[in-house]
């Protein structure tokens, strides 16, 4: 009988090892991202999912970082951090291999264009006081979509010329 045992225990741990390596090979790779309102940082990591689902089965350490745009935004005064013991965090990018369908406008503009916003502050200072206040304010209002919703805020400054204009703008 503890033989008969012994081959149970070492069959179902080897089973098990199957099925493990079986998932993981199996599974997909997806990469997620947020962005904080608050301290103005980013932060990433990877996760592996099951397959066939969105279940993650590991998750990478999380990288924090700030995109060099804000690093300039933070500098000049446009925005400035809030300290907070639980500040909010924005989903803001989730990229599955194979596909990158969950980038944010946020994500596009600030990490994708951002020396071209850096570049368009400093020719606009007037109206780049005022389009990062608004885009600022959006995000912190602590709704998820947000991060969506500032599309047509930076649509607007792209083509305008004046407060006047970025506002008339807004309000269409």
């Amino acid at each position: 009988m503890r033989v008969e045992r012994r081959v149970g225990v070492v069959l179902g741990v080897v089973l098990a090892g199957v099925i493990g390596v079986g998932i993981w090979m199996g599974g997909r790779w997806a990469r997620r991202g947020e962005f904080s309102p608050d301290t103005l940082e980013v932060r990433s990591w990877s996760e592996r999912h099951l397959p066939f689902s969105e279940v993650a089965v590991w998750r990478g350490e999380r990288v924090m970082y700030q995109w060099p745009v804000v690093r300039f935004l933070v500098a000049e005064g446009y925005w400035v951090p809030v300290t907070s013991d639980r500040p909010a965090w924005l989903e803001t990018s989730y990229e599955r291999e194979g596909a990158r369908d969950g980038i944010s406008h946020l994500t596009l503009e600030l990490s994708g264009h951002g020396h071209d916003w850096v570049a368009w502050s400093k020719g606009h200072p007037e109206l780049a006081r005022h389009f990062w206040g608004r885009v600022l304010e959006r995000l912190r209002r602590g709704d998820a979509r947000a991060v969506y919703e500032v599309g047509p805020v930076f649509v607007a400054a792209r083509y305008s010329a004046s407060v006047e204009e970025f506002e008339r703008m807004m309000a269409e």
